[in-house]
């Protein structure tokens, strides 16, 4: 589940997304539930709401990088999610519901 202070445009704009691949981002999602549930375990709260928080995606954004450099995007003419919001809007909010 996300907590209401997650901004999933606002995650598809960020800078650190840029040249970021449709597996970069399953990793960044990926990452960030990682952090949720390692934070969630270690409260040792058994009523407390598991919510992927703004938090999370921040720490996962600062572990999660690029598979392809700017340069090779360059070279091969293509390029990617940084830009295209919609897309990440719909991968993330798929893969943080499943």
């Amino acid at each position: 589940m996300l907590a209401d202070d997650v901004d999933l445009e606002a995650i598809g704009k960020n800078e650190k997304c840029s040249y970021f691949t449709g597996a970069d981002l399953a990793a960044l999602v990926r990452e960030a539930g990682i952090l949720c549930l390692q934070e969630y375990i270690s409260s040792n709260e058994v009523n407390k709401q598991l919510a992927i928080q703004s938090k999370h995606f921040d720490e996962a954004m600062m572990k999660t990088r690029p598979s392809v450099s700017a340069e090779v995007l360059n070279y091969t003419g293509f390029y990617f999610v940084s830009h295209l919001t919609l897309y990440t809007y719909f991968f993330i909010k798929l893969k943080v519901s499943l």
